[in-house]
């Protein structure tokens, strides 16, 4: 003899403990849920992305590095030539 019931819906042993009936309207709700969890995270992405806040600081940070370097670059290739250029002038006054 069974002690256990038969869900009607999907013909599978059911205990009653802990389980939601299949088609209740808390477990689609669970269902849709998860099923939404990778749109929720391309849209937080999204937002992180295309958020504006200190994004000025950041390009002026980036154009202060870009031109530091360039002038760097250019002060040690073109070193000896200006050295020798202000020693004339400094030589003049």
């Amino acid at each position: 003899m069974r002690h256990e019931s038969v869900a009607e819906s999907s013909g599978t042993p059911s205990s009653g403990v802990g389980r939601e009936a299949v088609g209740s309207p808390k477990r689609r709700h669970q269902v849709e849920s998860v099923k939404l969890i990778p749109m929720r995270a391309y849209l937080a992405l999204t937002s992180l992305r295309d958020r504006e806040e200190g994004q000025a600081m950041v390009e002026y940070a980036l154009i202060l590095a870009l031109v530091s370097v360039a002038a760097v670059g250019i002060l040690s290739l073109l070193g000896k030539s200006v050295s020798s250029i202000f020693s004339e002038i400094n030589a003049d006054l």
